[in-house]
């Protein structure tokens, strides 16, 4: 959970015509005056919480550009190698067979991870539009700030990459795998 702001416990309200406890019903939290509202620490846990999921997507993009580029030297080196004696053949064929493998499956796993961390993004960026939403004299005051992550089309923009890299590399080795079998 983010930082609130400092909200005074509910008060609870007795019904004037019973003294059953039953009828009480708890009064919404009182908010503190706007002037007391500093947006300022709010507003970079927010960031600071977008800018590390962000961090993570980045990493686990190097991760994926760096770990496939391995797996497919290793895979062209050995889809082109003929074995000398036949009897080398299959487990050539085996190796190849299981580098397109783990290349699809670590593809897939960080397509995963990618799209957890932009629903991370989402649900933050959604949890301090609705802290905003609640909290007018907040808003206000926040509107002085940067947005804290792109909006729109310049948000699917810088996202596409990201995605479509995993996405690419997962028809890749599906292909290479397919094509591995049709010729083995």
């Amino acid at each position: 959970m983010i930082v609130e702001p400092a909200r005074q416990p509910p008060r609870v309200r007795a019904a004037a015509t019973t003294t059953s406890s039953a009828t009480n019903s708890p009064v919404a939290p009182e908010r503190p005056p706007a002037a007391a509202l500093d947006p300022q620490p709010i507003y970079e846990a927010y960031r600071r919480q977008i800018e590390h999921e962000d961090n993570l997507i980045g990493q686990r993009s190097s991760w994926l550009l760096m770990g496939q580029s391995f797996l497919v030297v290793g895979y062209c080196i050995l889809h082109q190698l003929a074995p000398p004696d036949p009897a080398q053949q299959p487990v050539t064929g085996l190796l190849t067979g299981l580098i397109g493998w783990l290349g699809l499956a670590t593809s897939a796993s960080i397509l995963v991870a990618v799209a957890a961390g932009s629903r991370a993004m989402t649900a933050l960026r959604r949890e301090l539009h609705q802290r905003r939403r609640d909290w007018p004299e907040l808003d206000a005051r926040m509107r002085v700030l940067p947005p804290v992550q792109p909006v729109g089309g310049v948000l699917v923009l810088g996202r596409a990459p990201v995605v479509l890299l995993p996405l690419l590399m997962c028809a890749f080795w599906l292909t290479m795998i397919l094509a591995t079998a049709a010729h083995g």
